[in-house]
């Protein structure tokens, strides 16, 4: 899990997108400082005009990394967005 949490974060740094599981639907993430990736949401959702995206919250890691795996990995507190 710890590994799949990593990959994620390095799509996430790479201008990715990558679909996230909830309680009921899964949702698709990207940086919100990353305009390349926010714009890339948009296209998947088929949004031509720019309706507000949830911004989901800052995170420290990711899953179940712990602060030291987040350091050593070299995870940065990024905000993301979610879209469902």
């Amino acid at each position: 899990m710890k590994q799949l949490a990593v990959y994620a974060v390095s799509l996430l740094k790479q201008s990715q997108v990558i679909a996230i599981p909830t309680d009921t639907i899964y949702g698709i993430a990207a940086l919100v400082q990353d305009k390349t990736a926010v714009d890339k949401i948009y296209n998947i959702k088929g949004m031509k005009n720019r309706q507000p995206l949830s911004k989901l919250l800052s995170i420290l890691g990711v899953g179940n990394l712990s602060l030291n795996d987040a350091k050593s990995q070299n995870v940065q507190n990024e905000s993301f967005l979610l879209s469902f």
